[in-house]
């Protein structure tokens, strides 16, 4: 595990990236009945998660910018950036389908997304002050 602080990246994730994956769990876990019947609810509620899944797949992108804030290691660096890229990747393929997907296939398109945001946790604890135990890189 990788601990670092750097308070630019914990702002970036806070403001960028979690509001965004808080909403699609709303509409996909906490309300998944939204997006069965084809009405046109339901049509709207497709297109704010399409939405949803473009603000998830640019904030992914973005947010190794704040990289440059960071003495993390090179090879962690790129590592991170790596699984944000798979990140957004997932998240723009899951945009592009998410209009014709039946509500169970949107469900598990969205615990794969989630998957990928906790292998990134897993792998770097981000806080915006040093952790106990842990070896802060700035």
């Amino acid at each position: 595990m990788v601990r670092f602080n750097s308070a630019d990246m914990h702002a970036a994730h806070s403001m960028e990236l979690l509001p965004v994956m808080h909403e699609l769990t709303r509409l996909t876990v906490v309300e998944p009945g939204s997006l069965e019947a084809s009405t046109p609810s339901t049509k709207r509620q497709r297109r704010k998660a399409r939405s949803i899944l473009k603000e998830v797949a640019s904030s992914a992108m973005d947010i190794p910018d704040y990289l440059e804030t960071t003495t993390m290691p090179l090879e962690h660096q790129a590592l991170f950036r790596h699984m944000s890229r798979e990140l957004s990747d997932a998240a723009g393929a899951f945009r592009s389908e998410v209009g014709t997907l039946p509500p169970a296939e949107i469900q598990l398109r969205f615990a794969d997304l989630q998957q990928k945001c906790d292998a990134c946790h897993r792998k770097f604890r981000i806080a915006p002050y040093p952790v106990s135990g842990g070896v802060p890189f700035d």
